[in-house]
């Protein structure tokens, strides 16, 4: 595990500072238990987050006030073990593992429904397995920098959902160090090509030719993409890719344009955008879906509404977050067994 003496700046500024500071010290609190534990002092506090005396006095000022540190008037400053998450009691006289999860980039400023239903579902698992869970942001894009933050974390093991290649040189110093991380690249939910090849198949035997492709640039997307066009190939079949539109603000503007210029589409796949938004292109467009053309989408896009007439696919995030889980190998009795669960596939009438 990494040693909690590593120093260096980490200069993030401001608010960044302060937060970072206080959950360093909890971590100092939690790690403490049921015990007291003199923290660094306000100089080595400067000095490991290279930051100004006024941040270090206001974070522990206010961790004072709220109760997670003692201060006695010439000994320094302790940790108060009333305010401790790991007394020993909870966890059966062993102190709960701190496990720290980031995804993708680390610096994802809203969370879309795939990764909603990700990160509720790992959390779940975690918090019950027992452990102490953290969602990870990081304060930048620099490597190095991210290599010190997680450095200072005080974690037990990390999981990281679809690292960026930039940061792969972080998990591998992390590993190096004997840092248990978990990573998770590509296509985690079984074989999406085999998939989509599955779902190729299907709309070929209605007799579909002309696919409508929304797609994001996530490695699952890609492979589900992949395997519909293996399909078509093996039929002696090229889809036109004027129609594979990529997912971004102008999506369902494009999409309204191809039905207006009379396009010849029979059919959409839509993994992750929302149904709400799409239906409503589609009754602009006055397109039939029991007919003229097939939706097949994945569950995760309606939030809750009556599914249209189409094919749709569900994502099994459980067995896939077990494994992931177990990778670390912090968790004694914990294993895979079973391994990835395939996506299933159903028609609606």
């Amino acid at each position: 595990m990494v040693q909690k003496s590593d120093k260096g700046s980490m200069g993030a500024g401001g608010t960044s500072d302060y937060l970072q500071i206080r959950r360093y010290v909890i971590d100092l609190l939690n790690e403490a238990g049921d015990s007291q534990r003199q923290i660094p002092s306000l100089s080595e506090l400067m000095t490991l987050f290279g930051v100004s005396r006024p941040t270090v006095c206001r974070a522990l000022r206010e961790l004072i006030a709220d109760g997670y540190l003692l201060a006695r008037r010439g000994h320094g400053t302790f940790t108060n073990p009333a305010h401790s998450w790991q007394h020993t009691g909870q966890s059966g006289n062993r102190m709960l593992p701190v496990v720290g999860i980031i995804l993708r980039d680390g610096l994802l400023a809203y969370m879309d429904v795939f990764y909603g239903q990700f990160l509720a579902e790992m959390l779940r698992q975690l918090v019950t397995i027992p452990s102490l869970t953290r969602v990870i942001d990081l304060h930048g894009t620099d490597p190095d920098a991210a290599l010190q933050q997680l450095r200072l974390e005080h974690l037990q093991g990390l999981i990281w959902l679809q690292p960026p290649e930039r940061m792969l040189p972080v998990i591998e110093r992390l590993r190096a160090e004997r840092y248990p991380v978990s990573t998770s690249k590509g296509d985690f939910f079984g074989d999406s090509r085999v998939v989509g090849r599955r779902l190729g198949t299907m709309l070929l035997a209605e007799g579909r030719r002309q696919v409508a492709y929304l797609y994001w640039q996530r490695d699952m997307t890609a492979m589900l993409m992949r395997g519909i066009q293996d399909a078509y190939e093996a039929a002696g079949l090229d889809l036109d890719r004027r129609y594979f539109l990529l997912a971004d603000q102008d999506v369902f503007a494009r999409l309204r344009q191809c039905f207006a210029d009379g396009a010849p589409i029979d059919a959409i796949i839509n993994p992750h955008l929302p149904y709400s938004a799409l239906q409503a292109v589609l009754t602009a467009a006055g397109v039939d879906l029991h007919q003229q053309c097939r939706l097949v989408q994945s569950s995760l896009v309606m939030y809750g509404a009556p599914e249209p007439p189409g094919i749709m696919y569900d994502i099994p995030f459980a067995p896939a977050v077990r494994a992931i889980i177990s990778k670390l190998g912090i968790f004694p009795g914990l294993s895979d067994a079973g391994g990835q669960e395939e996506i299933t596939i159903r028609r609606n009438s």
